[in-house]
């Protein structure tokens, strides 16, 4: 398991799929089919659908913002 703390998401920007996956606790399995399917932002690295998968933290964060309703209990 990765820790990812704070402090070191603080000098962090890229992440790579399981750190992502820990942050959002999500499995890969569901972070590659949003990948495939355009649904979570991410940046591919190198040429083609082959390359390694990043993930911007602050796009992350914007995404997590634009897709949480404002319910509250």
């Amino acid at each position: 398991m990765i820790m990812m703390t704070q402090q070191k998401l603080d000098h962090v920007s890229l992440l790579n799929i399981d750190e992502v996956g820990e942050y959002l606790n999500m499995n890969k399995r569901t972070l590659y089919s949003y990948v495939q399917k355009g649904i979570i932002p991410h940046i591919r690295l190198g040429k083609g659908k082959k390359g390694p998968i990043r993930f911007d933290i602050n796009h992350i964060d914007k995404w997590i913002d634009a897709n949480t309703n404002n319910y509250v209990e």
